[in-house]
């Protein structure tokens, strides 16, 4: 998902977004696929931890990965938000 921040990265300094901001939607751009892949294979707490912490670098958090995934899913259709 490396492409996809490059390209957000892009995008929101051209609309001249403030960096930091920048650097929020990018962590949470790469990301975004991880709580799936963690999902998926089971992972201990430790996996968990070290996203957050991953996150946390840029100043996200969890919480909001969470949102985009469920957002993401969403517009897939892989799941109704009510």
């Amino acid at each position: 998902e490396e492409e996809g921040g490059v390209i957000a990265k892009g995008v929101l300094y051209e609309f001249g977004v403030e960096y930091k901001s920048i650097m929020r939607v990018v962590a949470l751009v790469e990301n975004h696929m991880t709580p799936h892949s963690l999902f998926r294979d089971k992972a201990r707490l430790s996996g968990w931890r070290r996203l957050a912490l991953k996150l946390g670098e840029s100043g996200e958090n969890l919480n909001s990965l969470a949102i985009l995934c469920l957002a993401d899913a969403s517009g897939r259709g892989e799941v109704a938000i009510d």
